[in-house]
């Protein structure tokens, strides 16, 4: 037996009209990416861990969680969240870790130099 399933798409009538609207569309998430670039940093100033105590406290899991981690780490950063916010942490995370150790600023440049030869 089989089954058939139907797909109706409406498509306008006029082109241009089809046109105009992504266009629209596409203005309007321009406007609002811009805005959010405008009103959201990229990252925070170094908060205490326990800050995000706020984001769970209707949450008793994550509150341990974040209590965890106050144990462990001193401050945190908050990071916009657009798509690059992994890689953003990530990276800042690395830089910071770099600037307070010498020693391991010094192996990793070494680490660049000699792969450039």
């Amino acid at each position: 037996q089989r089954h058939y399933t139907t797909v109706v798409v409406i498509m306008p009538a006029d082109p241009q009209d089809a046109t105009n609207k992504y266009k629209q569309t596409e203005a309007q998430l321009e406007a609002i990416e811009s805005e959010i670039r405008e009103t959201q940093s990229l990252t925070s100033e170094k908060l205490p861990t326990t800050a995000l105590l706020t984001l769970f406290e209707k949450d008793s899991n994550h509150a341990k969680g974040v209590e965890y981690l106050a144990k462990h780490y001193r401050d945190v950063r908050r990071v916009r969240g657009d798509g690059n916010c992994y890689y953003r942490a990530l990276l800042y995370g690395m830089c910071e870790h770099l600037l307070v150790r010498r020693e391991e600023r010094e192996r990793i440049t070494a680490l660049i130099q000699n792969s450039i030869d």
